[in-house]
C-alpha cells in the first residue's frame, strides 16, 4: 500500500528537538559554509533577472559562460555541498547497488559521479550545454559516466522506463511553473523514468523554522512527490540545511 503521510520534516513545536539532536550529531556547516549559501542566492537572483529578460536556457548558459563554479559548488573554500551529496548517498540503501542511474540537473556532475561508485552507468543531464561541457572535462576518468544536456520538460521517451534510481537535487526550484498542477505532472513523467521499483531521491534546500520563500517551495515539491499515485515513501531526512525524500515507483498497475 502506498504511504502518503507525508509528514512535514518540524513544526514550530518540535524543530527544538530536532536542533539538539543536530548539535549532538556535529550536522552544522561552518560559518563559511554559510557564506557560500549566501553567494548561491545571488546566483539565483542573477538567473531570475537573465530569464525575465532572455528566457531559461539562456540564463543557464550565461551564468555557466560567466563562471565554471556559479554555486561555488566545488570550491575548496566550502565543504557545503561536498559534505551534503556524501550525506544524500549515505542515506541510499547500503545492500543494493542499481543499474542504470540518473542525475537530472546534474551542473558540474559531483553527485553524478559519486553515484557512479554505486551505479553499473550514470547518465547526467543539463538544461546549459556549458554546464554539460565543464562536467565532461571535469570527470572524463570515470568510464561509465556521461553527461548530456536535456530538459527535464522535454525529455524524449526513448528514456522512460530505463532508471533503477534517479536523483533530482536542488533542481525543481528553477522550474518555469511551480504550481501544484506543474509539480504534480512533473512527479508523473519522473515515475515514467524509473523501472518499476526504481528510487527517486528528491534533495531541496530547507531550513528548519521554515518561514523563508524557498523553504515553503520545498515542501511544497516533496508533498507533490509525496501525494503521487505513482509513488511510495521510503523515508525523508533533514540536516542543516536541505531535505532529502526517497521514494520508490509502485510496482502494482494504476487504476483505470
Amino acid at each position: 500500500m502506498n504511504d502518503h503521510r507525508c509528514v512535514e520534516p518540524f513544526s514550530r513545536k518540535s524543530w527544538p528537538v530536532a536542533l539538539s539532536r543536530t548539535f549532538a550529531r556535529g550536522y552544522f556547516a561552518r560559518p563559511q559554509d554559510l557564506w557560500m549559501l549566501i553567494l548561491g542566492g545571488r546566483t539565483d537572483a542573477r538567473i531570475a533577472q537573465l530569464r525575465s529578460d532572455f528566457g531559461d536556457r539562456t540564463a543557464f548558459e550565461t551564468i555557466y559562460s560567466e563562471s565554471d563554479d556559479p554555486w561555488e559548488s566545488v570550491s575548496p573554500r566550502f565543504s557545503y555541498q561536498r559534505r551534503k551529496y556524501e550525506t544524500v548517498m549515505s542515506l541510499l540503501p547500503t545492500d543494493r547497488r542499481f543499474g542504470r542511474a540518473l542525475d537530472l540537473g546534474c551542473g558540474l556532475g559531483t553527485l553524478s559521479c559519486l553515484l557512479a561508485a554505486r551505479a553499473d552507468s550514470v547518465l547526467g543531464l543539463d538544461v546549459a550545454q556549458t554546464a554539460v561541457d565543464h562536467a565532461r572535462k571535469r570527470h572524463a576518468a570515470r568510464s561509465n559516466l556521461t553527461f548530456e544536456c536535456g530538459d527535464i520538460l522535454d525529455l524524449p521517451n526513448r528514456l522512460n522506463g530505463q532508471f533503477d534510481i534517479l536523483m533530482i537535487a536542488d533542481t525543481l526550484y528553477y522550474l518555469p511553473s511551480t504550481s501544484e498542477v506543474s509539480l504534480d505532472a512533473i512527479a508523473d513523467k519522473i515515475a515514467d523514468l524509473l523501472v518499476p521499483g526504481g528510487i527517486c531521491v528528491l534533495t531541496n534546500h530547507l531550513f528548519a523554522l521554515g518561514w523563508d520563500e524557498a523553504t515553503r517551495l520545498s515542501r511544497r515539491i516533496h508533498r507533490a512527490f509525496c501525494r503521487s499515485p505513482r509513488f511510495r515513501l521510503i523515508s525523508k531526512h533533514w540536516r542543516p540545511f536541505f531535505l532529502t525524500t526517497l521514494l520508490a515507483v509502485s510496482t502494482k498497475p494504476l487504476l483505470a
